[in-house]
C-alpha cells in the first residue's frame, strides 16, 4: 500500500490547483444544461426539461420538447455526475457552479494517477509515472475540457480505466475484465460519438487480444439498449439543421489528429521489427477510428472535441495489448515516446505552452482580487432589483432558472423550434410570459442559439448606441419598449473550452468580440 502513495500525487495536485476556482468562471452553455439536469435529477430522479415545481429549463429554446417532460436528447452519465457533485455541495456549502464541476475535475484528477499507476505496473520508475501522470493533467486541453461539467473528464477516466483492463488481461490477470466491460458498458452513456468510438476500440481489442466474445457483446450490448431506451433516437424532436459537418472532427492538430501520426510510425516500427500481427491490428484500430470519427462527422454539430479521448487510447496502447517477447525495451521507449507525443499540441504553436495553467492561475488571481465577468454582473444587477419579474436571456435561455431561480422563464418555448414530435408537448398550449427583462448578445445572437436568427422573437433598433428598442413577438403578434440599463463588452462564449485557448481567456472579459446588453421594460 506505501508503495502506491507516490501515485495520489498527481490526483492531489490536479485538486488542489482546480478546485478552489471551480466557481470563479460562471457555467457556458453546455455547462448549463449539465446543471440543470443535474439539479432535476436531485428533485425527481430524472433529468427532465421541465423540473416538478414547472419551470422550464430549455438550452435549445424548445427543439428539445418531445410530448414528455424527460430529456432525451442526450446520454445521462454526465447529468448524474453533476448530480452527485450538486448533493455534495448542499452538503458542504460549496457554491453550485463549483459543485456541478467537482466531480469532472475529480475524474481528470483520478486519470492522472491512475496514469501514473499503470505506468509503474509496467516497470517504469516511480517518479516518471508520477511525472507523466502529473504532466498529462497539465495538458492545456484536458485542463480546459476536463475542468469543465461536460462528458470529456469521464471519457478520458473510463477510457483509460478500459486500457489498464486490457493491460491486466495482458499479465493474466483476469480481474481485468470488471474495468474492461464497465468502460465499454458507461463510455457511450456519456458521450454517443466519442464514447461510443473508444468502447468500440476496446471491445474489437478483448475480442482480437483476448478472445473476450462475450464480455464485449454483454457490455455494448447493454449500453446499447440502455441508449436506446433512454435517448429514444427514432422518436427525437428535431435537430435536423445545421450544415456544419465536413472533416473538421480530424482536422484539429492539436486535439486529435496528431496521434494518427504517433501510430503510423509505431506500426511502421512494430512491422520493421517482425511483429506484423500487432502492427497489422493497430492498422485496422486506426482505420475504425477514421471511419467511426467520420461516420460521426455526418451529425451536423460534430466536432473534434467530442474526440478527445481519442488520443488517450491511440497514444498509449502500449499499456494495453500484448507484446511479442524480445520487445521489451522498444515497449518501454514507445511508452516514453507516447508521453512525449501526448505533449505536441503545448509546442506546435496552436496556443501558448501550457496555455490552460495560465488561464487557472489568471483566475485564481482574479478571484482573489473579486473581480466579476460580465454575464455575473448583469446576473447580479436582475437579482438586485428583480421582483419575480419574467426574464428572458437570448443564446442559452437556462441562464434564468439556474441564476435566477424563481424567476420567470419569457417567451419560452419558442414557437420557431416546435417540431413534429414536440408538437404533442401541452407546454406549446401555455400563454407565452412577457418579458420584464431582457439580456442579450445582439451582435451574435438574437433569440437561442439554436434558431437565431429565425427565432420567434427578435429585438428591433437594438445598436451599439441606441438606449431604447423593441422586443417583437411573433407569436404574441406584439412588441414590447425595452429601455437600456448596462453594457458589457464581453464574449458570448465565454468559459467555453474551445474560446479559452485565447490569450484574452486571461482577463474577465474573454475574447472581447461581442456585446452583453441588459435591458428592462421602459415605465409606460
Amino acid at each position: 500500500m506505501l508503495k502506491k502513495l507516490p501515485h495520489a500525487v498527481p490526483f492531489l495536485l490536479t485538486l488542489a490547483l482546480l478546485l478552489p476556482v471551480a466557481g470563479y468562471r460562471h457555467l457556458w452553455q453546455d455547462e448549463v444544461e449539465t446543471a440543470e439536469r443535474a439539479r432535476s435529477i436531485l428533485a425527481s430522479g430524472v433529468p427532465r426539461v421541465v423540473d416538478p415545481e414547472g419551470r422550464l429549463s430549455l438550452n435549445a429554446g424548445g427543439l428539445e420538447l418531445e410530448e414528455g417532460t424527460l430529456h432525451r436528447l442526450s446520454p445521462w452519465g454526465q447529468y448524474y455526475a453533476g448530480a452527485s457533485g450538486l448533493a455534495a455541495g448542499r452538503v458542504l456549502g460549496a457554491s453550485e457552479d463549483a459543485s456541478v464541476r467537482a466531480p469532472f475535475i475529480a475524474a481528470h484528477a483520478l486519470t492522472s494517477s491512475l496514469l501514473s499507476l499503470g505506468l509503474a505496473s509496467f516497470g517504469l520508475p516511480v517518479a516518471a509515472s508520477v511525472g507523466v501522470g502529473t504532466l498529462l493533467g497539465a495538458q492545456t486541453s484536458r485542463v480546459l475540457y476536463n475542468r469543465s461539467a461536460r462528458s470529456p473528464a469521464f471519457l478520458d477516466l473510463l477510457t483509460l480505466l478500459g486500457m489498464l483492463g486490457l493491460g491486466a488481461l495482458a499479465r493474466g490477470d483476469r480481474r481485468g475484465r470488471w474495468p474492461l466491460a464497465a468502460a465499454i458498458f458507461l463510455l457511450p452513456q456519456f458521450h454517443v460519438f466519442g464514447g461510443g468510438l473508444i468502447a468500440s476500440l476496446l471491445a474489437l481489442c478483448a475480442v482480437y487480444f483476448y478472445g473476450e466474445w462475450r464480455l464485449a457483446a454483454a457490455s455494448a450490448g447493454a449500453s446499447l439498449a440502455a441508449l436506446l431506451a433512454l435517448t429514444r433516437p427514432w422518436a427525437q424532436a428535431g435537430w435536423s439543421r445545421g450544415n456544419e459537418h465536413g472533416f473538421r472532427s480530424l482536422s484539429s492538430v492539436f486535439e486529435v489528429s496528431y496521434a494518427f501520426f504517433f501510430l503510423a510510425a509505431a506500426v511502421a516500427f512494430l512491422w520493421r521489427k517482425g511483429s506484423k500481427r500487432l502492427a497489422g491490428a493497430l492498422l485496422s484500430l486506426c482505420a475504425w477510428s477514421v471511419l467511426f470519427v467520420r461516420l460521426g462527422d455526418l451529425h451536423p454539430y460534430s466536432e473534434s472535441r467530442y474526440y478527445l479521448s481519442l488520443p488517450l487510447f491511440l497514444i498509449f496502447w502500449p499499456l494495453a495489448l500484448p507484446w511479442p517477447k524480445g520487445l521489451a525495451k522498444p515497449r518501454k521507449a514507445l511508452i516514453y515516446a507516447a508521453f512525449a507525443a501526448a505533449l505536441l499540441p503545448e509546442f506546435l504553436g496552436v496556443f501558448e505552452p501550457w496555455h490552460g495553467l495560465r488561464v487557472v492561475a489568471a483566475d485564481w488571481s482574479l478571484q482573489a482580487r473579486g473581480e466579476r465577468q460580465p454575464l455575473r454582473q448583469a446576473l447580479d444587477a436582475i437579482r438586485a432589483a428583480n421582483k419575480g419579474t419574467a426574464v428572458l436571456v437570448d443564446y442559452a435561455p437556462q441562464y434564468v432558472n439556474w441564476y435566477l431561480r424563481g424567476a420567470p422563464v419569457a417567451l419560452m418555448p419558442d414557437r420557431s423550434q416546435r417540431s413534429e414530435r414536440g408538437a404533442r408537448n401541452p407546454l406549446w398550449a401555455a400563454p407565452l410570459v412577457e418579458p420584464g427583462w431582457h439580456l442579450s448578445y445582439p451582435t451574435k445572437f438574437n433569440g437561442p442559439w439554436l434558431c437565431s436568427p429565425d427565432c420567434d422573437y427578435r429585438a428591433e433598433g437594438l445598436t451599439p448606441t441606441s438606449k431604447r428598442y423593441k422586443l417583437v413577438s411573433k407569436a404574441l403578434g406584439k412588441s414590447f419598449d425595452m429601455c437600456v440599463s448596462g453594457r458589457w463588452i464581453t464574449d458570448a462564449w465565454n468559459n467555453a473550452p474551445f474560446a479559452e485557448y485565447e490569450l484574452a481567456s486571461l482577463r474577465p472579459e474573454g475574447l472581447r468580440r461581442d456585446e452583453l446588453v441588459l435591458a428592462v421594460r421602459c415605465a409606460r
